[in-house]
């Protein structure tokens, strides 16, 4: 993972367990997008939000300082990540998933704002792997 995306690991983490207010975690933002942090604090906190009010599944936010990220933190990267390359259809895709169709589109609206601030930093999000396993060691089906 880039830095940017340990970043906002670490931001979801601890918006979700009421330190979103550090000022560390402001600092590491400005830093990183050479910008006002708190900003991006305050736009990962909406996007939060947003997905909180309309989630259809349990969304697992891992502790933080934990190493290995959780499946729904990969799912709101590949959110950012499609809002960013501006892939409709893999936005669409991973909204239907995750949030009640009500709620779509205050959820897109919130990512295109956040991967738009890290897409004017030069920050980019790539989708992730979700850690599917290699085609390599797949086992093949007879049929």
């Amino acid at each position: 993972m880039s830095d940017i995306e340990m970043l906002l690991v670490d931001a979801f983490r601890k918006i979700a367990t009421g330190r979103g207010h550090c000022p560390h975690l402001a600092r590491a933002f400005g830093r990183l997008a050479r910008c006002e942090g708190a900003d991006l604090v305050r736009v990962t906190a909406i996007l939060l939000s947003a997905i909180d009010n309309g989630c259809r599944r349990t969304v697992i936010i891992g502790m933080p300082g934990a190493e290995e990220c959780t499946l729904s933190e990969l799912q709101m990267l590949a959110i950012v990540a499609a809002a960013q390359k501006s892939d409709h259809a893999l936005l669409d895709a991973h909204l239907t998933w995750m949030v009640h169709p009500s709620h779509r589109k205050p959820v897109a609206v919130a990512a295109r704002l956040l991967s738009g601030l890290l897409l004017k930093s030069g920050l980019k999000v790539s989708v992730p792997s979700f850690g599917l396993a290699q085609p390599s060691a797949m086992l093949s089906v007879v049929a």
